[in-house]
């Protein structure tokens, strides 16, 4: 009889712990985050806050020409769009506004750049596989091709009703 509850015990304490578990797990999964009672164990570390308004041409190339990146490999895995967010997410550590620009061409190919704002120059484009200030326009000729549009990248949250063009998002 003790050993049954002993078993008995031993099953209900595991199968708690799994459940824990599984639900710390789930939260981290679905929110990037521990749950609040994790708050003292976990820091979170936040990009510093930019402030463009002073960012000048100097500062934009002074850390485009310390940045690695340039040196990676242009291959699977790493491609126009993949130096163009490392790149960014570096800029945003260091405190150097970026954004991302796809320049689309006749072809219907894309490729992706750089564009800092700046107080002396205006807009500074750079593309992040050469460290290289270009100048792209629409209807301008870059990398042998024709540009037909631009757009900068902005990460934004969708309805998903909208997304995918559903009257009632329920249907999931």
């Amino acid at each position: 009889m003790v050993s049954i509850l002993k078993t008995f015990t031993l099953f209900i304490l595991l199968t708690i712990v799994l459940i824990g578990s599984g639900i710390i797990a789930g939260y981290h999964w679905g929110t990037g985050e521990y749950p609040p009672i994790f708050l003292q164990i976990q820091k979170s570390e936040l990009p510093p806050a930019i402030v463009a308004e002073d960012q000048t041409f100097e500062r934009v190339t002074q850390f485009v020409e310390d940045d690695p990146t340039d040196k990676e490999v242009y291959q699977e895995g790493m491609n126009c769009v993949d130096f163009a967010v490392s790149v960014v997410r570096e800029a945003h550590w260091k405190g150097v506004g970026s954004d991302i620009v796809k320049l689309t061409y006749d072809d219907y190919s894309a490729h992706a750049v750089l564009c800092f704002p700046t107080v002396d120059e205006g807009l500074v484009f750079v593309d992040p596989q050469t460290d290289k200030i270009i100048y792209p326009e629409r209807g301008k000729v870059y990398n042998g091709k024709r540009i037909v549009d631009m757009h900068i990248l902005q990460y934004v949250w969708v309805p998903i009703e909208d997304y995918y063009g559903f009257g009632n998002a329920t249907a999931f």
